[in-house]
């Protein structure tokens, strides 16, 4: 696909991560949820090997400084499965529908992979505190 890159290397490589801009407002988003009280951390799906740049990558676009988790797909499963917490927001529907099953609120970030959602859902983060 591009000359002279080989993608899995470039998918994986710091450069990539860090560029990825956040939606917008949403380390404000996570601030509010942090300022009224609750107790927030980062669980993603991605491999643990990029958990040292996506720590980064927070700080980088202003979150704030949480407990972060990068589990891998299983590992994010095994987490939502096992671990006590009250609320997920996620775009995907796996993750959403796991949380559905175990008895949490689950809020979808809009998107077009996840249109099959019934759930509550917002279209973006400045919608998060009226729903919440």
């Amino acid at each position: 696909m591009l000359p002279g890159i080989e993608l899995e290397q470039y998918f994986t490589s710091k450069e990539f991560h860090l560029a990825i801009p956040p939606l917008p407002g949403a380390a404000e988003g996570v601030a509010w949820i942090v300022d009224q009280g609750h107790k927030v951390r980062y669980a993603s799906a991605r491999p643990p090997e990029v958990e040292d740049v996506s720590r980064e990558w927070l700080e980088k676009w202003g979150f704030p400084p949480l407990p972060l988790h990068c589990l891998s797909r299983e590992g994010k499963q095994a987490l939502l499965r096992s671990d006590p917490y009250e609320l997920l927001l996620d775009d995907q529907m796996r993750y959403l529908k796991l949380a559905d099953e175990q008895g949490k609120r689950a809020i979808a970030m809009d998107r077009r992979w996840n249109t099959g959602w019934d759930g509550d859902r917002i279209a973006s983060w400045g919608d998060f505190p009226d729903i919440f």
